[in-house]
């Protein structure tokens, strides 16, 4: 099976916004008075949510989340 070189693209896109999410949580929890950072990681989290959307064009769910998770 080929895979379309965008699903790549869109996979790279969540790992690393799903990635600067999570670092901007721990920040916002190691530094309570920051709360822009609670707010950036909602924004991040929104762009993980619209890659994935965008990736099941090219494929399916089960192959979405096998690459997203390895």
């Amino acid at each position: 099976m080929k895979l379309n070189p965008t699903v790549f693209a869109y996979i790279f896109g969540i790992i690393l916004t799903e990635t600067a999410s999570q670092f901007c949580v721990k920040q916002y929890y190691d530094n309570q008075n920051k709360w822009p950072l609670f707010l950036i990681a909602w924004l991040l989290y929104a762009l993980v949510l619209f890659f994935l959307y965008k990736s099941y064009s090219y494929t399916n769910f089960a192959l979405t989340n096998a690459l997203w998770d390895s």
